[in-house]
């Protein structure tokens, strides 16, 4: 049971994307610097590996390392992504469950607090450990079947031709039907669930892979009123959750963005873009010459 006096929050994220990471650290810093003076904070924070680890010491938290080991590249290159399924095979979906049940049976944390992360989502509530997510998005149906995909997914190239207005038409249509894709139904992480003791057989959703007790949607609310009153109480808009930046913008990319006609864009492919995505950005900026973008596409390598 949980202590008023003491809190042991575990953060257990897919570290290798760089957003979720500089997001995770921002709440986990925003927790230590507001935690109330009588209460003893602890906070871990769990990772299979990942390149960005330098900024969770950097910012004064420890790392308590989970198995399986990865070399913390990408996730797509961790999971072996294999569209629709997020994981490349069962085997890997339960070793990642798996790390995470026996650290959390370790650490014996009060909340487990995660992103996008099945893996700890499904640990977290096969051990009965009280959890809270942060998203980008309400990932709930109510909100994918009823107005938060505005326009054709990439993933259906011949369509995403079409011109914009007959698109958005398109897919407000069918919206409904959307949350029946197969990305939305896992069939490899609910068998490797169900052997590690999720008491449910079958696939498991999107929408459940992720659920937590407390879900904390980074994102304005104005973009999501059409839909705020088919999604859960435990679905909390917080606001864009921007990450600290001391730097300053590259002055070739500023002049680029300044000095010439049409609407400024920036993109930037994240640390979970890959080349295709890459092109597939171009060729979207391209697609509508009335558009008229002055764009910047980043990629980081």
């Amino acid at each position: 049971m949980m202590s008023l006096s003491s809190m042991h929050i575990v953060l257990s994220v897919a570290w290798q994307d760089a957003g979720d990471t500089t997001r995770a650290i921002a709440m986990a810093i925003a927790l230590r610097d507001l935690c109330p003076s009588g209460l003893d904070l602890k906070i871990d924070f769990l990772s299979c590996g990942s390149r960005f680890e330098y900024q969770i010491t950097d910012a004064g938290f420890n790392i308590v390392p989970a198995q399986p080991r990865v070399k913390g590249i990408s996730v797509a290159h961790d999971l072996g992504w294999d569209w629709p399924e997020f994981f490349g095979s069962e085997e890997i979906a339960r070793t990642f469950i798996e790390g995470q049940l026996v650290a959390f049976r370790e650490l014996k944390p009060d909340i487990v607090f995660h992103g996008m992360w099945a893996p700890a989502s499904i640990a977290a509530r096969i051990l009965g450990i009280r959890t809270i997510n942060f998203l980008p998005v309400p990932l709930h149906p109510g909100a994918f079947a009823h107005g938060l995909v505005r326009d054709l997914p990439d993933m259906i190239p011949l369509l995403t031709r079409l011109p914009r207005p007959i698109r958005q038409k398109m897919a407000w249509w069918a919206s409904s039907l959307m949350i029946k894709a197969p990305i939305f139904t896992q069939r490899r992480l609910g068998a490797a669930a169900a052997a590690c003791g999720w008491p449910i057989n079958g696939p498991i959703s999107l929408f459940d892979m992720n659920m937590a007790d407390l879900n904390l949607v980074n994102d304005h609310p104005v973009f999501h009123q059409e839909y705020l009153h088919l999604i859960p109480k435990n679905f909390v808009l917080t606001g864009p959750l921007y990450a600290g930046n001391d730097g300053k913008l590259d002055d070739d990319i500023a002049n680029h963005l300044k000095n010439r006609s049409g609407p400024a864009i920036m993109v930037t492919m994240g640390s979970s873009g890959t080349e295709e995505f890459l092109f597939e950005a171009i060729r979207a900026l391209k697609l509508d010459p009335d558009d008229n973008w002055n764009a910047v596409l980043l990629a980081l390598i």
